[in-house]
């Protein structure tokens, strides 16, 4: 019940970001956005609710201080409006569809969601390393991120007190609150499930800057930090080791080695694995004017051309565009570039 984590991380912080721009000086402006971007977070993975926490705390918080929000009731139902608009396709689609998605948020808690058999102080543990783990690109030991993570949190509440940033301070809350929400969950700590905290995590990191007076002291700071994380990754910088794959120039010399083998036309082409796209030699082969049949034409070719990236059963395997091209006669193979063709005609065509 999510459209698109990879988003996540952009839009929570853009959230946090707004509604801070919001509490501060409530627009109806920034309330519209604020709350937008709150449904849009929320409609991108379930975790973007743990974000209502701290936006809730910091509302009750203002409104500890003005007291009173009369001055402010427009911006107020402005952000509401905005957020039930943009969560909206999401319930219309849980009361057309008999609660779905709150059907399976459910389940996270009741059947499954919670991991059996363990304390929840060792999943907080996990969900820890696993922030640590991902968003640094190194391995420690659990200990080790328990450390790094309590030595952040005073950076940042130091940074807080230094500058008295609410700015800081938010981001900070939002981590800790979706570590221990996100600790009563026992689903796998995927990367992509850290997004909405990710980028509240390095703003955290960064605010280590503020507490340096000296200018030298934060660049000579800032460089050490930038090489060990260098040092650090550097073994997982593959591109820079190894050479690449060259998927243009291999599609090009696949599809210029068909010239001495097409002599009937229209053709089709297929890959193996199944799992692999034929898109590259497709492309290459019809700017050099091949007639192709699309990919999912019913249409016979006059020539099927079977690509192999590994061993494979040209005539013999019961992919639907091979088992539906009749008669079939292998007519010739070839290698180029790490791959296998296989050239199929209709045992009936005349070479």
């Amino acid at each position: 019940f999510s459209w698109n984590p990879n988003l996540l991380p952009y839009f929570s912080f853009m959230t946090l970001f707004f509604f801070h721009q919001w509490l501060e000086k409530p627009t109806v402006r920034d309330g519209i956005i604020f709350g937008a971007l709150l449904g849009f977070s929320i409609q991108l993975h379930y975790l973007g609710a743990l974000l209502g926490v701290p936006i809730a705390l910091f509302i009750l918080w203002k409104l500890v201080e003005i007291r009173s929000i009369k001055k402010h009731v427009k911006s107020f139902i402005a952000a509401g409006i905005s957020f039930l608009i943009t969560i909206s396709p999401l319930l219309i689609f849980d009361l057309r569809h008999y609660f779905l998605n709150f059907r399976q948020f459910y389940k996270l808690f009741t059947e499954g969601g919670l991991s059996s058999g363990s304390s929840y102080f060792s999943r907080l543990n996990e969900t820890i390393h696993g922030l640590m783990q991902h968003s640094f690109q190194i391995s420690t030991s659990p200990l080790v991120s328990i450390v790094l993570l309590l030595a952040i949190v005073i950076i940042g509440y130091l940074a807080y007190k230094k500058t008295q940033s609410k700015f800081i301070l938010l981001n900070l809350l939002n981590v800790i609150i979706f570590l221990i929400g996100f600790a009563l969950l026992g689903s796998e700590r995927i990367p992509h499930y850290y997004g909405p905290v990710i980028l509240s995590f390095y703003l955290i990191c960064s605010s280590l800057y503020a507490l340096i007076q000296h200018i030298k002291i934060k660049i000579f700071i800032v460089a050490i930090i930038i090489a060990t994380f260098v040092f650090l990754n550097i073994s997982n910088m593959y591109f820079l080791f190894t050479d690449g794959n060259n998927q243009i120039s291999h599609a090009r010399k696949v599809a210029d080695s068909f010239e001495k083998y097409v002599q009937k036309q229209p053709i089709q082409t297929v890959v193996f694995p199944h799992f692999e796209s034929d898109g590259q030699y497709r492309y290459f082969l019809e700017i050099r004017s091949y007639d192709i049949l699309p990919a999912d034409s019913s249409t016979q070719p006059e020539e099927l051309y079977i690509i192999c990236r590994e061993e494979c059963n040209p005539t013999g395997d019961g992919q639907w565009q091979i088992a539906a091209f009749t008669d079939k006669h292998l007519e010739t193979q070839w290698k180029v570039d790490g791959v296998t063709i296989y050239k199929i005609i209709h045992n009936n065509t005349e070479p």
